[in-house]
């Protein structure tokens, strides 16, 4: 897995790459924990990966509980199918976050902001 993060105006972009293991877990955890100081919404960028472990999946869904505590929110951007039955197999509620391209998450992310 390669994990990079981009802290936008409104947002924070992270971008993961490749095959998502169950090992990955605890440098994702790591990594979150600075990104969940800065305050801000999140895009996770899925479009790059073959593969995600359904305890990733779980992972991110304890972020997004995180996030809605502090009154932001988590999009996902996601296309793959495959991936998307991974988040519907831990029950995660993917209807409203899982979104297929950036300017859609972008747009999702700044209306709620300025509401």
């Amino acid at each position: 897995m390669k994990l990079t993060y981009s802290n936008k105006q409104n947002y924070i972009l992270i971008t993961i790459k490749g095959i998502v293991r169950s090992t990955d877990i605890s440098e994702f955890n790591k990594s979150m924990k600075h990104i969940l100081c800065l305050d801000k919404s999140i895009i996770i960028d899925l479009r790059h990966i073959e593969h995600i472990h359904f305890r990733f999946v779980k992972q991110i869904n304890v972020i997004r509980k995180t996030l809605k505590t502090h009154g932001k929110e988590l999009k996902i951007i996601c296309k793959n199918p495959y991936i998307i039955s991974i988040f519907n197999l831990v029950h995660y509620r993917f209807f409203y976050n899982i979104i297929p391209n950036l300017e859609s998450a972008k747009h999702a992310i700044v209306r709620k902001t300025f509401v």
